[in-house]
């Protein structure tokens, strides 16, 4: 099995402390499951639009129904690791590489410096959702 190609330049921003992007994709968000108590203060649900697979990633991950993950919706983000993680994809099949080989989406995967996290595209369906293990996305919230 040999990797599948990168496409194009890296280029992003960086801060050490979260993934870097590289490219952000058609619509990448960090989601939850939303804010259901605040609606008589004015403020709306929202939340992931495939709650199912947020959780099957969170679960994936090991964490908690209150951690977030990324929505990735069609064809998403080129992403470089900036420190030792992991991380699990659930929902959409869009073609997930890890530094060129294929992460399925259903798996978890062993993240370290400077790899590569793509998505080539959809196969099937719209949304997929990335929850890291202890790191970068933990404990983030769209809004309070």
């Amino acid at each position: 099995m040999r990797p599948i190609a990168h496409r194009g330049p890296r280029r992003g921003v960086k801060d050490g402390r979260n993934p870097g992007v590289w490219k952000a994709g058609l619509l990448t968000t960090v989601q939850d499951f939303g804010r259901r108590a605040y609606a008589h203060l004015g403020v709306l649900r929202n939340g992931a639009i495939d709650g199912y697979a947020l959780r099957w990633a969170q679960r994936l991950a090991g964490l908690p129904p209150t951690v977030s993950a990324l929505e990735i919706t069609l064809f998403g983000p080129t992403l470089e690791v900036m420190g030792e993680t992991y991380a699990a994809l659930a929902g959409a099949e869009l073609r997930a590489t890890l530094n060129g080989w294929p992460f399925p989406s259903g798996e978890t995967r062993n993240l370290r410096t400077g790899d590569a996290v793509d998505f080539l595209g959809a196969d099937t369906g719209l949304r997929a959702y990335l929850a890291f293990g202890g790191g970068p996305l933990g404990g983030w919230l769209t809004h309070p």
